[in-house]
């Protein structure tokens, strides 16, 4: 999966769900109750929060960029652990000045 592309001063709601069972059938059971985390490693410039229905997760990003910062998504359901990755990228935006750098002056 090629990561997801945010700017810099963006955010980005992902919903999320149980996935299939083993033999790929969907599956209707709930995260147990408060049992969602989402952690990013701790030197990158994003944050994540889970809702209180344990249903999405706020991605944020805190300004800086980055590349290759993976969200790590943990929670039971009933019980067994299931686990998911999510890459993320934090490129700049559209640009909101002009920089203007002078040269050397020479004799005319």
């Amino acid at each position: 999966m090629a990561d997801f592309i945010l700017g810099d001063g963006e955010n980005v709601t992902l919903t999320i769900a149980p996935g299939p069972d083993a033999a790929g059938n969907p599956t209707t059971v709930p995260f147990d109750a408060g049992s969602v985390t989402a952690t990013f490693p701790e030197t990158t410039n994003l944050t994540a929060t889970v809702s209180a229905d344990q249903t999405s997760i706020l991605v944020k990003a805190d300004g800086p960029l980055t590349t290759d910062d993976v969200l790590t998504i943990t929670g039971t359901v009933n019980g067994v652990t299931v686990t998911a990755e999510f890459p993320f990228d934090v490129d700049a935006e559209a640009p909101t000045d002009v920089v203007v750098t002078p040269g050397t002056p020479v004799a005319n």
